[in-house]
Order: C-alpha cells, then sequence, then structure tokens
C-alpha cells in the first residue's frame, strides 16, 4: 500500500472508530478513472496544461456513473467503495503483487 493510500485508510478507520457510536458512518469512496477535464487541466513539466483528455480519463466511467455509486455505498453504510473498471486491480495488486507490476508498466495513462 502506498503511503498516502495507507494513510487516507487509516484517517477512515479512525474518524469510523470515533463517530461510529454517535450514527455517524463513514464510507471511503475509491473511484478508478473518471471522464472528467482533470487531465485537460493537468500540468506538464514546463508548467503548460496538457491541454487534452488522456486516454484513461477518456476511457473512465461517466461522473454521473460515479456519483450514483458513491450515494448507492453511502446509503447502504459500505466501509469501502472501489468505483470503475480499475477497481479489479487493488485485488490484483494485494494478491500478485509481481503481475501488478509488470502490467501497470504498459498501462496507457497519457
Amino acid at each position: 500500500m502506498q503511503p498516502l493510500n495507507h494513510a487516507l485508510h487509516g484517517f477512515f478507520d479512525s474518524m469510523r472508530a470515533e463517530l461510529e457510536s454517535q450514527g455517524i458512518h463513514i464510507t471511503l469512496a475509491a473511484p478508478g478513472f473518471v471522464q472528467t477535464n482533470v487531465s485537460v487541466n493537468a500540468l506538464i513539466g514546463d508548467g503548460s496544461a496538457l491541454g487534452k483528455m488522456d486516454h484513461a480519463q477518456a476511457n473512465g466511467i461517466t461522473a454521473d456513473h460515479c456519483a450514483y455509486q458513491i450515494l448507492k455505498a453511502t446509503a447502504k453504510k459500505k466501509q469501502l467503495q472501489l468505483i470503475g473498471r480499475e477497481s479489479y486491480a487493488v485485488w490484483l495488486r494485494r494478491f500478485f503483487p509481481s503481475l501488478f507490476a509488470r502490467l501497470i508498466k504498459n498501462a496507457k495513462v497519457r
């Protein structure tokens, strides 16, 4: 698990432990690629905007679908909701880290 990923999970787990007795439920939503302009506005090495949607974003789920999945998970009081076609990668990385490392080298994200 990457340090930032671990930090987010740990923070949400701590909030969940502290607030559940007060009737507050915490859902951590982890979307994969979503069709937004985030890559269009992303900065490249020279500080200028990329100016185009990258392959991964363009082939991601719609923002409406992502929002629907988050709302559904929250209503069900799920602790973690993996969203999008990339969800399999979480399990692949956990159980087959070497295979994941080889596959990620060939991923088209730009």
